[in-house]
């Protein structure tokens, strides 16, 4: 898995791929985003198995976090990449 934008710690992530690894753990697991992170819209950029093309998943990260919407928590899979916008106001 790789981590960019506005998360406390970027770069490649290893995950045991025998158990179930969430978007919400996975962020947690390497301190969380960051302050100024667009939580609402985290973008997950996935290859489809057998094609070329990219698919991107928007997953609302506060609502799975701050509310308990686990049922809303994605399964990550090898090769995802996460990416945490800035939200667009930081006061």
């Amino acid at each position: 898995i790789y981590l960019a934008g506005r998360m406390r710690k970027i770069g490649s992530v290893e995950i045991d791929l025998s158990e179930t690894n969430t978007l919400g753990r996975v962020i947690l697991a390497n301190g969380g985003l960051s302050e100024f992170a667009d939580g609402p819209r985290v973008r997950v950029i996935r290859r489809t198995p057998g094609a070329d093309a990219l698919q991107t998943l928007i997953i609302d990260l506060d609502e799975i976090l701050q509310k308990g919407r686990i049922d809303k928590d994605l399964a990550l899979q090898d090769g995802d990449f996460v990416i945490a916008d800035a939200k667009l106001v930081n006061w």
